[in-house]
């Protein structure tokens, strides 16, 4: 009787046990591969200073304004396409002029780090292989890809923080 009653016992234990475990299936987690269109991109200069580096005001008429407009129009529409393989490439904008656009338009390797949060550019070109400004990964979802890193502009020589924000 007694062997009887421990018998039942582990038989009960088993089954709550049992009973208990669910399979959990991991949530699928977003991906950077893909195609990323650039809907959003502002930069802050060490003053604090916001501005939009998608329109840009060129009433002044000084060259620097007129620099800054091509630089937008090239941003404008432009695209990042981030390979499963590790490589990636930028697009320019459809109202990017033919002469920037061989500038604008680049490719290379990426890398996350192992942080999960920072993601490293190496470009290259025919001339030279060039190093990006880490980027910080301030957002991922499924449909939204949120970047922030340093730049140095070339037509102002100032230092500026960017945060570019690409949809799917």
């Amino acid at each position: 009787m007694k062997n009887y009653y421990i018998l039942c016992l582990v038989l009960l234990f088993g089954a709550i046990l049992t009973a208990c475990k669910k399979d959990q299936e991991a949530e699928p987690q977003p991906s950077l591969a893909g195609e990323w269109k650039l809907t959003a991109s502002t930069r802050v200069d060490e003053q604090g200073t916001v501005s939009d580096r998608l329109s840009v005001d060129i009433s002044s008429g000084a060259i620097s304004a007129l620099l800054e407009k091509q630089q937008a129009d090239c941003y404008v529409g432009s695209r990042l396409l981030l390979l499963p393989d590790s490589t990636f490439a930028t697009v320019a904008g459809s109202a990017c002029t033919r002469n920037n656009t061989s500038f604008f338009t680049q490719s290379g390797t990426y890398r996350v780090l192992a942080d999960g949060k920072s993601i490293v550019f190496t470009g290259k070109t025919t001339f030279s292989v060039k190093t990006f400004p880490d980027a910080t990964i301030q957002e991922l979802t499924f449909e939204k890809l949120q970047l922030r890193y340093p730049f140095v502009s070339p037509v102002d020589k100032k230092k500026y923080t960017v945060t570019d924000t690409f949809l799917r």
